[in-house]
C-alpha cells in the first residue's frame, strides 16, 4: 500500500512542480514554508531550563480550527508533564501563526509539519525523536504513520471526527483506509457516530474511545476584560452600541449578510456590524462589498489612520486570532461557513460565542458541527436561519428583545458547560500510553532508555 501510494505521490509531485515552482520562487513566505516542510531547514527548538527530560511529546494540528481545538490539550499536557518538552506543528501558514500566538510560550518549538515524502518525514522524525505523537482531528498521512510505527512511537488521534464527505471518501478506498487507520494506536472520537464510522472502516473496537469534543474545554475570558474593553474602543464601538458579529465568513456569505444588514439597519440604525472573513486576505474585497452599498466601512488594520466621513457602520477584520475576543463584544453572533453549501466546509465552531453566553445564529449547512448545532438549537441557545429574510428577522427580533437574547446566550453557555471533560478523558489515554512506553507491533513492551 505504501509503495503504491509513494509512486502515485511522486507522479503528482513531478506533474505539479512546473506550475507550483514559480509561485514558490516569487513568495518569500512560501519559500520558508516549503524548505521546512521538505525537511531542508531544521525547526528552532527552545527548551526551558531543566529540559529535556524524556523524548518530546509531538502535537500536530492541520490549520487554524484544529490549532484552536488543540490549545487546551497542550496546556493540560504542559501542566502534567512540566519537565518534558512539547513541540507543536501545523500544516498551514494560518495554523502556524495561530500556534505561535497561542502556544509560543508553552511549547519548545512551533514548526511546519513535513510533507509526506519519505526523506522529509525521516529527517523530521530524527530531529524531533518523539516519545508520542498526538494528532488533533485530522491530517493523517501514510508515510508519517509508517515511520512512527517503525520507530515504535504511539500515535493518538485526538478529537477525531469523520464528516459525511470524509467518510464517503475513505469508504471508496476501504482497503487503503483500513491499513492507514490500523497504524494509529488510539482514536479518541468526538461522538458515537464518529466511533461507528471508524468501526465501519475496519478499525478494531479496542483502538476506539469516545472522549467527546475538546472544543468544549476551551477556556474563556470574563465578559468585559481590559483587553475586550480596549478592543471595543479600537473598533469605535461605544459600550451600549449594539454589535452584530459575523465570524469565519466565506465568499458569497458576506453578500447575504449585507442584504440582511441593510434591512435590520432600517429598524436599528445604531447597529455596528463586524465581519471576520475566514481568510483575512479577503478583507479588501469584503470592504468594497459594503462600501458600494453605501455603508461606512473600514478594515480593522486601517482604523488608527481612518478619517470618518460619518459614523462607522461596518468593520472588516483583516488579522488572525481575535475572533474569539470579538464574540465577547457581540449582542448577536452569526457563525459563518453555514449560509451557503461550500465544498469541504459545513459550518464553523459555534462554541466560541457559546463560551461568552451569546445568542447564536447559523445557516442550514452545519454538517461538520451537526451534533453541537443540534445541542445548541434543542437547548434554545441557537437559531438556524435558512435565508436572508429569516436572518434579518431573527437579528431584528433579538435586538428588540434583549431579555430573549440574554436567555438564548445563557442556554448556549449551559450547553458549553455541560459537555466539558474531553481533555481529561484524552489526557488519561495519553498518560496511559506514555506510562506503558513504546510497543512492538505484537504489543510487547520494550525497555525505555534512561530518562524516559
Amino acid at each position: 500500500m505504501i509503495r503504491v501510494y509513494n509512486i502515485a505521490a511522486a507522479a503528482v509531485f513531478i506533474l505539479a512542480l512546473p506550475f507550483v515552482l514559480p509561485y514558490i520562487i516569487l513568495s518569500a513566505k512560501r519559500r520558508r514554508v516549503i524548505l521546512q516542510r521538505l525537511g531542508l531547514v531544521r525547526p528552532a527548538m527552545h527548551f526551558r531550563p531543566g529540559l529535556p527530560a524524556g523524548k518530546p511529546i509531538w502535537v500536530h494540528a492541520l490549520s487554524v480550527g484544529e490549532v484552536f481545538a488543540g490549545v487546551p490539550l497542550v496546556h493540560a499536557l504542559a501542566a502534567r508533564y512540566a519537565r518534558r518538552p512539547i513541540v507543536f506543528s501545523a500544516s498551514t501558514i494560518g495554523g502556524y501563526e495561530m500556534a505561535r500566538q497561542k502556544l509560543g510560550d508553552t511549547v519548545a518549538a512551533v514548526f511546519f509539519f513535513p510533507y509526506d515524502l519519505p526523506l522529509a518525514i525521516k529527517r523530521a522524525a530524527a530531529r524531533i525523536n518523539p516519545g508520542i505523537v498526538v494528532i488533533v482531528e485530522t491530517d493523517i498521512w501514510p508515510n508519517f504513520l509508517a515511520e512512527m510505527q517503525r520507530r515504535e512511537v504511539p500515535v493518538i488521534l485526538a478529537n477525531a471526527k469523520l464528516s459525511d464527505r470524509s467518510f464517503a471518501g475513505y469508504r471508496r478506498v476501504a482497503a487503503f483506509s483500513k491499513s492507514l487507520f490500523s497504524m494509529l494506536t488510539k482514536i479518541c472520537c468526538q461522538t458515537r457516530e464518529d466511533a461507528a464510522r471508524f468501526r465501519r472502516l475496519g478499525v478494531p473496537d479496542d483502538r476506539i474511545e469516545i472522549t467527546g469534543n475538546i472544543k468544549f474545554d476551551q477556556g474563556e475570558d470574563p465578559p468585559e476584560t481590559e483587553e475586550t474593553a480596549a478592543l471595543r474602543a479600537a473598533l469605535n464601538s461605544e459600550p451600549h452600541r449594539p454589535v452584530w458579529v459575523g465570524g469565519s465568513t466565506h465568499a458569497g456569505e458576506e453578500a447575504i449578510i449585507r442584504q440582511a444588514f441593510t434591512k435590520v439597519k432600517k429598524v436599528h440604525p445604531d447597529l455596528l456590524l463586524i465581519v471576520a472573513p475566514r481568510d483575512p486576505s479577503r478583507a479588501g474585497a469584503v470592504c468594497r462589498l459594503f462600501n458600494t452599498a453605501g455603508f461606512e466601512t473600514v478594515a480593522m488594520s486601517a482604523l488608527s489612520g481612518w478619517i470618518p466621513k460619518r459614523r462607522l457602520e461596518v468593520v472588516v477584520i483583516d488579522t488572525f486570532g481575535i475572533l474569539k475576543k470579538l464574540y465577547a463584544l457581540a449582542d448577536v453572533a452569526l457563525v459563518g461557513g453555514s449560509l451557503l453549501e461550500i465544498r469541504g466546509i459545513g459550518g464553523h465552531n459555534p462554541l466560541e460565542p457559546a463560551a461568552y453566553a451569546k445568542p447564536i445564529l447559523f445557516g442550514p449547512y452545519m454538517h461538520n458541527f451537526r451534533e453541537i448545532a443540534a445541542l445548541l438549537t434543542a437547548a434554545g441557545g441557537a437559531v438556524q436561519v435558512t435565508d436572508v429574510h429569516a436572518l434579518h428577522v431573527t437579528v431584528s427580533d433579538l435586538l428588540e428583545d434583549p431579555k430573549r437574547a440574554q436567555q438564548m446566550g445563557q442556554n448556549a453557555r449551559r450547553v458549553f458547560d455541560a459537555n466539558k471533560g474531553a481533555v481529561a478523558r484524552t489526557m488519561a489515554i495519553i498518560t496511559d500510553r506514555l506510562a506503558s512506553g513504546p510497543q512492538k507491533p505484537n504489543g510487547t513492551a520494550i525497555n525505555l532508555p534512561h530518562g524516559m
